[in-house]
C-alpha cells in the first residue's frame, strides 16, 4: 500500500464533506428541473440521445432498448431502469399535457399498470419533443464532455417551448422537493406575449390570461388564493376535485384528480359499497376506454339532493378530491430557487433571447459565407474564359487558387469555390439561379442583422414563433376553475335508507344486522353462532340511529347502525374490529340503541358498583374508538347494562349467591363517562353481581339460573330497600351451587334460551316452569347448559 495516499481524518469531517458533495450533485444533477427547459438531466439526456439516433417525430419508431442503451452508454452512467422510467413518463398523456416522446406499445396506464419491458416497446420523439431540440446544431447552447470525455452533451436544450410550466415537474432532492403543476400551453403563451408587451405587468392581468393550472386529467380546481400565492411566492394550496355528472340514477366520473390512480379510487368506492356506508350506491363500473375516463356509480335514486350528498361523501372519503400543494423549486444559474411566475417569465425570456440570438448569429454567418461564394461565382461568370485559361496553366489546384486570388482579387473562399465548380453550372439557367440566391441571401442577412440589432424586431419574431406553437398544438383547457374551497358537510341521514333491522352481537365481538320482517319474528335458534362463542344481545334498531356496544372493560363503542354489514341469520357476520379496535379479552356485554337522548343507561360492575350516564353523552361521541363509560378497579369488570327511560324506576340487582336488592334508581346520580360510580349492593365474601333489570309492573318475575337448574319467583317477594345494602337472600337450594345468571321477566312473552354442549340455542320453555317461593327448590333440566340468553324482542 502506498502510505503517501492514505489520509487520516475525522469521520464527521469526511461525512459532512461527502454528503455535501452528494447533496449538491442530486440537487443540481438529478432531482430538480432547470428553469430554462423544464427538464431534469436524465430527461434531457434521453431526448438528446433519441435525437442523435435520428428518432424524429416524422421517422420510424425504434426499440426503446436502443434509446436506453444510447443514453446509458454515452451520457447517463446509472441504472437502465431509471432511464427507461424517465422515458416512459415522458410518453404518458395522463402525466404530461403534451408528451415529449411518442411510444408504440404498452406505456402503462392511469390505473397504475407498469409499462411493458423496454425490449417490447418502441419510441420516437413527439413533434413537441422534436421542437425541444430545434436549432441544437446552430451553436445555440453550450456542450460539455460526458462522464468519460468520449462524447459531448448539451447543458440545456435550445427549446423556445415553455416546457417547465406546460408539463410541470416533481422531484425530491436533499433538503429540497419540487411540485410544479402543468399549465395550458395556449394560456401560457398568451401570458409570455403579454409579458413581452408589458414588462411591468401585474399579477391580476396574468391571472386573467392564465387563471390556474391545467391538469392532463382535467378535474375541477377549488381555490382560496392558493393560485395567487403560488404565482407570487412559488408556494400555494388548492383542491382538485373529480368531475361527476348526473345521468338519471347514475353518477358518472369523467375526470379524476391529477396524479391519482383510477383503479385505487374504484377500489376505495367498492370498499364503501361493501361496508354499506352508502346504501343508495348499488354498483361501481369502470367503462373507461381509449376515448376517456368513465366510471359509472349506479344508485337506486334520482333524488338530486341525495345524489349531491353521495358526491360529497365520495369527495370526502376517496381520492375523488385531493389537496394539491405548489412547491415551485427549480435550478436557476446552478442554484435552487423558489420560483414565482415573474421569475419564470423573465428567465424564459432571457433564455429565449439567448437561443434566438445564437441561432440568428449562426444563420447570419452561414449566409454571409454563402453570399461571399455566390458573389465570387457571379463575378467569375463574366470572366469565365480568362479563369479557364488560368486554371489550365496552373500546376495544381492550390496553384490555381493562388493565381485567381492574385490576378482577380478573389477571396480564398471564392477561389476555392470557383476551382471546384463544374462547368455545367455556367449555363444561363444556373447563372440566373445564382442571382436569385444572392437576392434571397441579401434579404435574409438584412433581416438577421435587424433582429440582432433591434430588440422590438426580436420581440416580434419571438411572438410569431410562439403563436405558431399555439396554432400547431391548439390545446384546449381540460381543468375547470370551480370557485372557492368548501368544507364538505355530509348529512348522512339523507343518504341512509330508513329501515328497521335486527342487530345481533356475540360475546367475542361478531356482529351483524338482519333485515326486519314485521310479519315474522326472528327466532334466536335460527342464528349461527361460532363454536365456544355465545349470543350476547339481540335488539331491534333503526338504520338511522347509532348503537352503543358496551364491553366488560367499561368501554363503549358507538357505531352507526347502517355501517354494520347486513347478513342472513345463518351467516356469522363481521368482526367488530373491522369498525373499531377492542382488546383480545374484551367482550360485548350489551347493545343499546341511542334513539332518545333523554334516556339513561345504567351500568353495574361485578363488584357491585353502579352508575348512570346520559345517552346524549354517547350520541356526541364522534370516534369509533373505544371510549371509557365506567372506570373500574383492576380486577373488576362491567357485567350488565340496561337502558332506563324512567328516572324514578326501580331496579333489582341479583348476585351469584342468590341475593337480590331492590331500590330506586334516583338514588344514583347522573355522572360523566369517566367516573367509577357508587356502591350498588353490599356483597358478602366471594359474592359478585351477575345481573340487574328494571321492575315495570307487579307481575314481574325473577328467574334464577344454574347450569342444570332454574327457579322462578315473583319479584314482589323482594321489598324495596336502600342502595348499598345487602338485599334479600333468595336461597341457592340443596346443592348450594352459585347462580350463573339472574333475569327479570316483564312479560310472559319473554323467552330464555340455553347453549347446549353442541353450542346450539335451546328454548327453555319458561311458561312450563311453576312460580315458586323463597323456600322452593330449583327445577332440574335434562341437559347441562354452558350459557344463557334472554330474548327481550317480544316484550310488549
Amino acid at each position: 500500500m502506498d502510505k503517501k495516499k492514505v489520509f487520516q481524518k475525522d469521520l464527521d469531517d469526511i461525512m459532512s464533506l461527502s454528503f455535501g458533495r452528494y447533496a449538491k450533485y442530486i440537487i443540481q444533477e438529478r432531482a430538480l428541473p432547470d428553469i430554462r427547459d423544464g427538464l431534469k438531466p436524465v430527461q434531457r439526456r434521453v431526448l438528446y440521445g433519441m435525437y442523435n439516433l435520428g428518432l424524429y417525430y416524422n421517422k420510424s419508431y425504434r426499440k426503446s432498448a436502443a434509446t436506453v442503451g444510447e443514453v446509458i452508454g454515452k451520457f447517463h452512467p446509472h441504472g437502465d431502469s431509471s432511464i427507461y422510467e424517465a422515458l416512459v413518463r415522458m410518453t404518458q398523456s395522463w402525466k404530461n399535457n403534451i408528451p415529449l416522446i411518442d411510444m408504440q406499445g404498452n406505456n402503462g396506464s392511469i390505473d397504475g399498470d407498469n409499462a411493458a419491458a423496454m425490449r417490447y416497446t418502441e419510441a420516437r420523439l413527439s413533434h413537441y419533443g422534436n421542437l425541444m431540440l430545434e436549432n441544437i446544431n446552430k451553436e445555440t447552447v453550450n456542450f460539455v464532455n460526458n462522464f468519460d470525455d468520449s462524447e459531448v452533451e448539451p447543458t440545456i436544450l435550445p427549446s423556445l417551448l415553455p416546457n417547465l410550466l406546460v408539463n410541470g415537474s416533481t422531484g425530491i432532492a436533499a433538503g429540497y422537493a419540487t411540485n410544479i403543476p402543468p399549465f395550458n400551453l395556449k394560456e401560457l403563451i398568451d401570458v409570455i406575449i403579454h409579458r413581452i408587451d408589458s414588462p411591468n405587468c401585474k399579477l391580476e392581468s396574468i391571472l386573467k390570461l392564465m387563471p390556474g393550472p391545467d391538469f392532463p386529467t382535467g378535474g375541477i380546481i377549488l381555490d382560496d388564493d392558493g393560485i395567487k400565492n403560488a404565482y407570487l411566492t412559488g408556494k400555494g394550496k388548492i383542491v382538485i376535485r373529480a368531475k361527476i355528472v348526473n345521468e338519471n340514477d347514475q353518477l358518472v366520473v369523467t375526470d379524476i384528480p391529477f396524479e391519482t390512480n383510477k383503479a385505487s379510487i374504484i377500489r376505495s368506492i367498492e370498499e364503501i359499497l361493501e361496508a354499506n356506508k352508502l346504501p343508495q350506491l348499488e354498483e361501481v363500473r369502470d367503462e373507461s376506454d381509449r376515448f376517456g375516463i368513465r366510471v359509472v356509480l349506479q344508485t337506486n335514486t334520482k333524488d338530486e339532493k341525495v345524489l349531491a350528498t353521495i358526491k360529497n361523501y365520495l369527495y370526502k372519503y376517496t381520492q375523488l378530491q385531493i389537496n394539491y400543494s405548489f412547491n415551485n423549486v427549480v435550478i436557476d444559474k446552478k442554484k435552487p430557487i423558489q420560483m414565482s411566475i415573474f421569475n419564470y417569465l423573465d428567465s424564459y425570456l432571457n433564455h429565449a433571447y439567448t437561443i434566438l440570438r445564437n441561432a440568428i448569429s449562426f444563420d447570419l454567418k452561414k449566409d454571409q459565407k454563402r453570399l461571399e461564394v455566390i458573389n465570387g461565382l457571379i463575378k467569375a461568370t463574366s470572366i469565365i474564359d480568362q479563369i479557364i485559361l488560368i486554371i489550365k496553366k496552373s500546376k495544381d489546384k492550390q496553384d490555381a487558387i493562388n493565381n485567381l486570388i492574385n490576378k482577380y482579387q478573389f477571396s480564398a473562399i471564392q477561389a476555392e469555390a470557383i476551382v471546384s465548380l463544374r462547368l455545367y453550372r455556367l449555363t444561363n439557367t444556373d447563372i440566373l439561379a445564382l442571382k436569385e440566391e444572392k437576392k434571397s441571401l441579401d434579404t435574409n442577412i438584412k433581416q438577421y442583422q435587424l433582429l440582432l440589432k433591434d430588440q422590438n424586431a426580436l420581440n416580434d419574431h419571438l411572438k410569431e414563433i410562439l403563436r405558431s406553437y399555439k396554432k400547431l398544438f391548439n390545446t384546449k383547457r381540460r381543468s375547470t376553475i370551480g370557485g372557492n374551497i368548501e368544507k364538505l358537510v355530509i348529512n348522512e341521514a339523507s343518504i341512509i335508507e330508513k329501515k328497521e333491522l335486527y342487530l345481533v352481537s356475540s360475546v367475542d365481538g361478531l356482529i351483524k344486522t338482519i333485515a326486519y320482517d314485521q310479519n315474522k319474528q326472528l327466532n334466536p335458534t335460527s342464528l349461527k353462532i361460532k363454536q365456544d362463542d355465545y349470543l350476547s344481545d339481540l335488539i331491534k334498531v333503526s338504520s338511522l340511529n347509532k348503537v352503543a356496544f358496551i364491553t366488560n372493560y367499561g368501554n363503549v363503542v358507538v357505531i352507526n347502525a347502517h355501517k354494520i354489514k347486513q347478513a342472513k341469520p345463518r351467516e356469522i357476520g363481521m368482526d367488530i374490529n373491522e369498525l373499531t379496535t377492542i382488546k383480545d379479552n374484551e367482550k360485548i356485554v350489551k347493545l343499546v340503541e341511542l334513539s332518545d337522548q333523554n334516556d339513561r343507561i345504567v351500568l353495574v360492575s361485578k363488584y357491585g358498583m353502579i352508575k348512570q350516564i346520559s345517552v346524549n353523552d354517547l350520541v356526541n361521541i364522534k370516534s369509533t374508538k373505544p371510549t371509557t363509560c365506567m372506570s373500574l378497579k383492576d380486577d373488576d369488570e362491567l357485567v350488565c347494562a340496561n337502558l332506563i327511560s324512567d328516572p324514578n324506576a326501580e331496579l333489582i340487582i341479583i348476585t351469584k349467591n342468590a341475593y337480590a336488592l331492590r331500590f330506586f334508581i334516583n338514588e344514583v346520580n347522573l355522572t360523566g363517562l369517566k367516573s367509577m360510580g357508587v356502591r350498588a349492593i353490599k356483597l358478602k365474601t366471594n359474592d359478585e353481581v351477575i345481573g340487574f333489570d328494571q321492575i315495570k309492573n307487579s307481575i314481574d318475575q325473577l328467574v334464577l339460573v344454574k347450569n342444570k337448574q332454574i327457579k322462578k319467583l315473583k319479584a314482589s317477594l323482594i321489598e324495596n330497600q336502600s342502595r348499598a345494602t345487602q338485599g334479600k337472600n333468595l336461597g341457592l337450594g340443596k346443592d348450594k351451587k352459585p347462580l350463573v345468571n339472574g333475569y327479570l321477566l316483564n312479560t310472559k312473552k319473554a323467552a330464555l334460551y340455553g347453549f347446549n354442549r353442541d353450542n346450539e340455542l335451546v328454548n327453555l320453555e319458561l311458561n312450563q316452569i311453576m312460580v315458586g317461593n323463597l323456600s322452593s327448590e330449583y327445577h332440574n333440566w335434562k341437559d347441562e347448559f354452558k350459557g344463557f340468553f334472554l330474548n327481550k324482542l317480544n316484550y310488549e
